[in-house]
């Protein structure tokens, strides 16, 4: 049954542009001085000089105010809540370190692996979640008997388990068929079958299962998607309505996970989620439904990670073939996979020849992987290019290291945090 919610009036119009800078991405510790690419209140050809390239170089405050900017939303709610950072986008030790840092924000956990990473640097049971799919015994008895939030994504996990850990309170993962992400690779539910979650014609399969085996359900977790904006949130807020649904039949019910997903822009003509509707739309389905007690938690990757960080390079070819200038680079998708894997262009900026006119040519910017698929931009716009030059590509937070490889024994990029 679909329920009346609250759709924020802003989701009816484009959301309010921010004042106008000369670059869509700019901000004070990411801009151009001169002709000088800086980051993090250095200049980039210079960090390349001091730690060398390919490197992936993050800025630990735009971490922190990025946790701090969700907090702010959800806890303008009046609702509980709880931030979980989404630890397959990023499994640094200093990223870690900094978002425990400032005390607003927990971990989810996609594996046993990421569950002891967690605890080891410092994160409390209580502020861990785990929540996967195609769980095994050995990754039950890895976990089950601590004192984390496990969320249950199947009915052969509820019986692993309940047989090894009857008695604890869990969580439900959900399928609302209800899904918005980039791309179809990062849309978690809809119409087409995927492997997360229960789904509604065996939600009450899963409670009677629960009951069997002593579980106390006190939460119910979905998650629909990954890397959507603006023009995703009332599609997402559909998915929060479906997820009350399921969470009305549960009589312990503590918290409602709504999954990560929110993306950042990639380009001058993508419209950031505008927290204030994510957050109040989540509270306006939550509290009439479910009660003021009902804590609302998400798990952002992207959103906290990706434009935290760039990646630069060195430029290793520049050379016409056929119709195309073809600019080769000393990394490729080993080190960062998002192009490749999910199909959008990466933002590529010149690191000391200044930004891009529109008059400047475009170059087919590639990798340094011998597989068709190895591109970042093709058409990136930028000044003039020579072998030796320093590229940068921006938003490189998130699923870069976390999915590197030695592919064609390439070494991923270094990581160097930046206070």
């Amino acid at each position: 049954m679909t329920h009346a919610f609250f759709v924020p009036e802003g989701l009816l119009r484009p959301p309010a542009q921010p004042a106008t800078t000369v670059h869509w991405w700019e901000r004070s510790r990411l801009r151009y001085e001169g002709e000088q690419l800086c980051f993090a209140d250095r200049a980039v050809s210079e960090l390349v000089d001091t730690y060398g390239a390919p490197t992936l170089f993050y800025d630990r405050q735009r971490l922190q105010e990025n946790v701090a900017r969700l907090n702010a939303a959800l806890a303008a709610t009046g609702q509980p809540h709880r931030v979980y950072f989404a630890t397959k986008s990023n499994r640094f030790g200093p990223v870690l370190g900094a978002l425990r840092a400032t005390g607003q924000c927990g971990i989810d956990c996609a594996s046993p692996g990421e569950v002891r990473m967690a605890l080891a640097a410092g994160f409390a049971p209580q502020n861990v979640s785990f929540t996967a799919s195609a769980v095994s015994d050995e990754d039950v008895e890895a976990i089950g008997g601590l004192d984390i939030r496990i969320n249950v994504d199947s009915i052969s996990m509820m019986h692993k388990l309940g047989r090894r850990f009857p008695g604890r309170r869990i969580g439900i993962r959900v399928n609302p068929q209800i899904g918005v992400g980039m791309s179809g690779n990062l849309t978690y539910a809809g119409n087409k079958p995927s492997k997360f979650g229960i789904y509604g014609d065996r939600y009450q399969e899963a409670l009677d299962l629960a009951a069997y085996y002593g579980f106390t359900v006190e939460g119910v977790h979905m998650h629909v998607g990954s890397g959507w904006l603006a023009r995703g949130l009332q599609t997402f807020l559909r998915a929060a309505d479906r997820l009350a649904d399921f969470a009305e039949q549960l009589p312990s019910l503590r918290y409602v996970n709504v999954g990560g997903g929110i993306g950042v822009p990639h380009s001058g003509d993508d419209q950031p989620v505008d927290l204030a509707l994510y957050a109040g739309g989540i509270a306006s389905v939550v509290r009439p439904r479910l009660g003021r007690h009902v804590e609302i938690c998400c798990e952002p990757g992207d959103y906290l990670i990706n434009d935290t960080s760039i990646l630069a390079s060195r430029v290793t070819m520049v050379e016409r073939k056929g119709n195309e200038v073809f600019v080769g680079l000393n990394v490729g998708f080993n080190a960062h996979p998002q192009a490749a894997h999910y199909g959008f262009a990466q933002e590529i900026l010149h690191a000391h020849r200044g930004p891009a006119r529109r008059d400047d040519p475009t170059y087919f910017v590639v990798g340094n992987i011998n597989e068709v698929i190895d591109n970042f931009n093709e058409r990136a716009r930028l000044p003039e290019v020579e072998e030796g030059d320093v590229l940068v590509m921006l938003n490189a937070g998130g699923y870069g290291s976390s999915m590197s490889s030695y592919h064609c024994m390439r070494s991923p990029a270094r990581e160097v945090m930046l206070d």
